[in-house]
């Protein structure tokens, strides 16, 4: 599921809301938005751990298959998105984030 201009500036509004202390993100319940939960899902041949690049710190970190994770971007033109997982952020291929629905 690609994340329309929309979805992400609400998604930055969000964070934003959260660095200032707003519980409530500033939004009404019916400007919410319902992400789908997502998952890293890396390739057999790769096994269960791969180092990506944090494009907020410029490190390397080390993530885990089946690590859940949200989907802040929409892939930039190497096919990269960059995802928020519960350390940070990091920039991974599009096809590593598998949608898996809601709960």
């Amino acid at each position: 599921m690609p994340l329309n201009d929309e979805k992400a500036n609400k998604l930055l509004d969000m964070v934003q809301s959260l660095m200032d202390g707003d519980p409530n993100f500033g939004l009404t319940d019916e400007e919410t938005v319902t992400l789908p939960y997502e998952l890293l899902s890396f390739p057999e041949e790769m096994g269960h751990e791969a180092w990506f690049l944090d494009p907020t710190t410029r490190t390397m970190v080390k993530l885990y298959n089946n690590t859940e994770v949200v989907r802040i971007t929409d892939p930039d033109a190497l096919g990269k998105v960059i995802i928020k997982y519960s350390s940070g952020f990091a920039s991974v291929p599009k096809e590593y984030v598998v949608e898996i629905g809601f709960n």
